[in-house]
């Protein structure tokens, strides 16, 4: 049970957690451009559903069974009675003729129609799965008609279609359908066109007809003429559409500025910041510059530019300090020399003491020499013109032939040395001449700071595509708070620095003469019975 305690509060931290960071550029990009496509895809549907509820309201609604719902009124032929309102349009009125066309009433006398016996065969029943289509047709200066019938057959199911093709004598071209003789009337042709879908029969009215029985049982038409429900309404949705679809375009608009203001005011604060931060900097002002502005890419800039605003005042103060350490340095032995060259000058030192003031001023010499020497040796190979000449070598018989030619001096000098080199042969690009003068400072340091009867080691171990060298000694070893910065230029102990036996560069040199060879060098832990300081260099085989 804590386990599992223990594991859902660290998931609980785990997203807390990646909720504090910034997110990266690129899913911040892809989060802005998913909630553009969200609003685009809702604005879309919106004005669409927009424009089929504008070509619905718009388009004239004809309710003709409005009309036919009033059958008992035909049945007792009170036709003045029947209730006509807007079922049929403005312009819209009703007949009732017979077999033979004889007209019983009109709601609108202002027209003056006439019917025949064939006339309720060629128009078109009210609601019925029949339509006709009509197009004009002209060839060779005549013209004539198209005539396209789709029917549907409620008992069979099946299509009854038909094609008919009068020329501009009314005559019959040619048809599939059951016209009588060869010749339609003008006014057969009315009735057509009356109830095709894309004809406008007179003033506009399509033309239908209801079959129905009186209470006498005589049969009669109900003839209705109403309004097309597209007529004068195309302009009006055309508009309509016009100013949806430019509403469309200004919102889509509106989103893609808003997204582009979320990525730009995302970008241009922290940028403004680096500006203002940059602009300071070069002024010589140093500000750290707050890292949760932006996005993940920006801020590891933005950590970039404080780690090297860091590592530059890091610079300033190392340059400071060296500074300060180079004028004691040189400070120390010229202020002996001087004082005791103008005592000698004044007459001040006895005859017999002279000789042992000159060995002083000599001694003193000599380390101003090495002092100097360093300094330039530590800025020639910080010059960054400055080559190595490294060369592909046995580094196994280098050392070895190092270590024998150092034997005779340190055993002279009163110390024991302890060797282990391989005989193997291994490969490694170095510069001879720097990488000896990395072996000397060490050796130099372990022999200034360790008393006679030391042992020195000189240790070779070929790993996995490095080779190890370690140079160490047996010695009181370097204080723990001095390890961590002993590479670092001018670093010594102060007794050293006090009595003038190190200039602090050695170290330094050493470091910068490894890493130039792409090794690293570094203190290492081992230890002889518990002492002892050991140097490991760290090289590149190379293949």
């Amino acid at each position: 049970m804590r386990k599992n305690c223990k594991k859902r509060f660290n998931i609980i931290s785990y997203i807390k957690k990646r909720r504090e960071e910034a997110p990266s550029f690129y899913l911040f990009l892809l989060k802005d451009l998913f909630m553009l496509i969200v609003m685009v895809t809702i604005l879309t549907f919106f004005f669409i559903k927009a424009g089929q509820k504008i070509s619905e309201t718009t388009y004239r609604k004809v309710k003709t069974e409005k009309i036919i719902d009033q059958k008992e009124k035909l049945k007792e032929e009170k036709y003045s009675d029947i209730v006509l309102k807007n079922y049929i349009g403005k312009k819209g009125y009703i007949e009732v003729i017979d077999d033979s066309g004889k007209i019983y009433y009109s709601s609108n006398t202002s027209y003056h129609n006439k019917y025949d016996e064939y006339s309720t065969k060629y128009i078109e029943d009210l609601n019925r799965d029949v339509n006709y289509t009509i197009y004009p047709i002209t060839k060779k200066g005549e013209y004539g008609y198209l005539v396209i019938r789709f029917a549907y057959d409620e008992k069979t199911g099946e299509a009854v279609n038909g094609i008919t093709v009068i020329n501009s004598k009314n005559e019959i071209i040619y048809t599939n359908m059951d016209f009588e003789g060869s010749k339609i009337t003008e006014k057969e042709l009315e009735y057509l066109m009356g109830s095709a879908e894309n004809m406008k029969y007179e003033y506009g009215l399509i033309l239908q007809k209801y079959k129905f029985k009186t209470n006498s049982g005589d049969t009669r038409y109900l003839l209705i003429h109403y309004e097309s429900p597209y007529e004068k309404v195309e302009g009006i949705i055309l508009r309509r559409h016009i100013i949806l679809v430019f509403t469309y375009v200004i919102m889509v608009m509106i989103a893609v500025f808003f997204s582009i203001f979320r990525i730009s005011s995302k970008m241009r604060k922290p940028l403004k910041q680096l500006r203002i931060a940059m602009n300071g900097f070069a002024r010589g002002d140093r500000e750290q510059i707050n890292t949760q502005q932006g996005t993940k890419e920006f801020n590891q800039v933005v950590e970039t530019f404080n780690n090297m605003e860091l590592q530059l005042k890091k610079s300033e103060d190392a340059r400071q300090k060296m500074l300060a350490d180079i004028s004691h340095d040189l400070k120390t032995p010229i202020t002996v020399i001087q004082g005791y060259v103008d005592a000698m000058r004044d007459g001040l030192i006895p005859e017999y003491e002279r000789q042992k003031y000159l060995e002083i001023i000599s001694q003193k010499t000599s380390t101003l020499v090495e002092l100097i020497n360093s300094f330039s040796d530590f800025s020639r190979l910080e010059h960054p013109k400055f080559k190595y000449n490294l060369e592909k070598d046995d580094i196994c018989e280098y050392f070895r032939e190092y270590v024998a030619s150092k034997y005779q001096e340190l055993t002279v000098g009163g110390y024991e040395v302890d060797v282990e080199i391989p005989e193997e042969v291994v490969y490694v690009k170095f510069d001879k001449m720097q990488l000896k003068r990395v072996f000397e400072n060490i050796i130099s340091n372990a022999v200034r700071y360790t008393d006679v009867g030391t042992t020195i080691y000189f240790t070779l171990r070929y790993g996995k595509d490095i080779m190890k060298i370690e140079i160490g000694d047996n010695g009181p070893g370097i204080p723990k708070e001095l390890q961590e910065k002993i590479f670092e230029p001018f670093v010594v102990a102060e007794n050293a620095r006090s009595n003038g036996q190190g200039t602090g560069l050695g170290l330094s040199i050493a470091k910068s003469i490894v890493e130039a060879h792409g090794g690293k060098i570094s203190i290492s832990d081992r230890k002889i019975n518990g002492m002892g300081t050991f140097y490991k260099i760290i090289l590149p085989v190379t293949k």
